[in-house]
């Protein structure tokens, strides 16, 4: 019993270093314009960097009423506790990585 929560406590113990982490270069506005695609005609940016083609397409083809299905990458949230109910979550419910784990609406704004 005493291993099984030393090994706990040590994956927790990882998991909020990783996180920590990975906050702290999200927060870092330097790292993100480093980052960030400056190939791009206008100042739109939707958080990934496949170029501005790519935003171009998204800002066309998606509308009002659209829905969208997408999962979470686990191990690139930003706490813990987070980590752990996304995992059980997938877990729980079965899902492969094709599954989609949420939804959203989009709704544009003119």
């Amino acid at each position: 019993m005493k291993g099984i929560v030393l090994a706990g406590g040590g994956y927790y113990a990882y998991l909020y270093q990783d996180c920590k982490k990975r906050r702290e270069e999200a927060m870092n506005w330097d790292l993100q314009q480093v980052k960030k695609d400056t190939t791009r005609p206008s100042n739109v940016y939707y958080g990934i960097n496949w170029g501005y083609r790519a935003d171009e397409t998204i800002e066309k083809t998606l509308d009002t009423g659209d829905v969208l299905f997408f999962n979470y990458d686990c191990d690139k949230l930003f706490s813990p506790e987070e980590i752990l109910v996304c995992k059980k979550q997938k877990y729980l419910k079965n899902l492969t990585e094709s599954d989609p784990q949420n939804m959203a609406f989009t709704l544009k704004t003119p």
